[in-house]
C-alpha cells in the first residue's frame, strides 16, 4: 500500500526486472540485519522483531546461513573493533 500498488503489481513488476519477492525481501533483510546489529542499544530479539522475524532462533539461524556466523557472535566482533 506504501507504494500505491496492489501486490499482485508488485509481484509483476518484480518480475520484469527479473526479481522474485521473497529474494527481495531477504536482501533487505540481510543489510538491514548488519545495520540494527550495530546498534549496540538493541538486543537481538529487538533485531528479529524489526526483521520481522516471529522470533529470535528464527532470526539467528537465518543469519548464520547468510554469514556463517551467529548473530551475536557478529555482534560481540562489532564491539571489539569500535
Amino acid at each position: 500500500s506504501q507504494l500505491n500498488m496492489s501486490e499482485r503489481t508488485l509481484h509483476r513488476r518484480l518480475k520484469d526486472k527479473s526479481k522474485i519477492y521473497r529474494d527481495v525481501l531477504k536482501d533487505v533483510r540481510k543489510s538491514m540485519a548488519i545495520k540494527y546489529l550495530s546498534d549496540h542499544k538493541l538486543t537481538l530479539a529487538e533485531v528479529a522483531l524489526l526483521l520481522g522475524y516471529s522470533d529470535q532462533s528464527t532470526f539467528s539461524r537465518a543469519f548464520s546461513t547468510w554469514y556463517g556466523k551467529p548473530p551475536l557472535q557478529y555482534k560481540r566482533l562489532q564491539r571489539q573493533h569500535c
